[in-house]
């Protein structure tokens, strides 16, 4: 993963200046002690983010003709105290650092999106700069290890780090998925007629609600960045709101069977669904690694995910089967093993070296660097576990 962070310069105008304003790029503002922006940064909406750039502690030289100041050291380098934007873009790439840190199979992209979901709103977020002030904190909160299961009456376990955010209180119809926000403060839950709720943090963005669908909805999954997400249904049909694009879908196509996942390439520029026979459809910048289609399989496949690249996917059926395409490895399956319950989904570790199976009953099986953090199997459950978020 790569992020390209600049400073957007310290003229104090609103003109775009590069390479802060290229597109992809985080340009950083600079603001005081009190998260005002400071008078010398150039700023407007094209700036990114707003980081701490006033009376910052640097060090410097008087070999390069800077005034150190009283800290000057008898090798002429020392600290000083100096302000500007260039003082500003190094809090937030040290932020980004930290991010591939503390999950190193995030994308750009992904720690891109993390940086402006969890930035401070303050004076001039939307004008001065886009996102609001970095909040290192705020980013690396919930990085630790954690997943939630959503139950088809709208109940939700959380394990780990993954916080509770509240339940869809007995639904009129079934909910059939979950999907986690950026930051991992919230959640979605979707049901089968294409309603959304959403908890904590996650933003509503629309849904399917009262619109007569030819086949009934069967999962979801978020943009890189929160600002949306896309409901998939039986026949391929897809449904994009917020910042969710629409690449493509097999609504109006004739499946050999029913699809019953999707998963997002991690920049939000593609997505791919599978069908029950292990078929796959890739749309937009997905690319195409490989499927079970026309092959025999013990039990259906009941859904799939992305690598953290993009360029693999895993499919898992029914009895824990798990097959690998493109750079996905194979880390385990309960392929042989005799099982309580059916499994219904996984979910990859954002370093794409493991994932976590779940099965009806709420039993967790654990693979690669996925931990395992507890269950709801040998629970009594008022209804089926459908799927899982992480």
């Amino acid at each position: 993963g790569v992020v390209v962070v600049a400073a957007a310069g310290n003229e104090g105008k609103a003109d775009k200046t590069y390479p802060a304003a290229i597109d992809g790029v985080i340009g950083v503002a600079a603001t005081d002690r009190n998260d005002n922006l400071a008078s010398f940064s150039n700023r407007g909406s094209w700036v990114s983010i707003a980081a701490p750039g006033v009376s910052i502690a640097s060090t410097c030289s008087t070999v390069l003709g800077n005034r150190c100041g009283p800290n000057e050291t008898s090798s002429n380098t020392g600290y000083a105290a100096f302000s500007g934007t260039s003082m500003a873009s190094p809090h937030v790439a040290a932020a980004a650092a930290l991010l591939f840190a503390a999950g190193p199979g995030l994308s750009g992209d992904q720690v891109r999106a993390r940086l402006a979901a969890t930035a401070t709103p303050v004076t001039g977020t939307g004008t001065n700069f886009a996102w609001g002030r970095l909040d290192v904190a705020g980013a690396l909160r919930g990085m630790e290890p954690g997943y939630w299961m959503a139950a088809a009456d709208g109940g939700v376990f959380n394990f780990g780090a993954a916080g509770f955010h509240g339940s869809a209180a007995a639904p009129a119809r079934n909910v059939v998925g979950i999907a986690a926000s950026p930051t991992r403060r919230g959640y979605w839950l979707v049901r089968n007629d294409g309603a959304v709720t959403n908890h904590g943090d996650a933003r509503h963005y629309g849904s399917m609600a009262g619109v007569r669908l030819n086949a009934p909805v069967l999962g979801m999954e978020r943009t890189t960045s929160g600002g949306g997400y896309w409901l998939v249904g039986a026949d391929g049909g897809l449904f994009s709101f917020g910042d969710a694009r629409f690449h493509g879908s097999t609504g109006g196509i004739r499946l050999n069977q029913p699809v019953v996942g999707m998963a997002v390439a991690p920049n939000g520029g593609g997505y791919w669904m599978v069908a029950r026979d292990g078929g796959i459809f890739a749309f937009g910048e997905a690319g195409f690694y490989g499927s079970m289609g026309g092959t025999p399989l013990n039990q259906p496949v009941v859904g799939m995910a992305s690598t953290p690249s993009g360029r693999g996917y895993w499919l898992v059926a029914s009895d824990g089967g798990m097959f690998a395409f493109g750079d996905a490895r194979f880390y385990g399956s309960t392929g042989s093993i005799r099982l309580n319950k059916p499994i219904v989904g996984m979910r990859p570790t954002p370093t794409g070296r493991g994932y976590w199976l779940v099965a009806s009953d709420g039993g967790i099986f654990a693979f690669g660097d996925a931990a395992f953090l507890g269950s709801a199997g040998g629970a009594r459950l008022a209804a089926p576990i459908v799927g899982m978020a992480s």
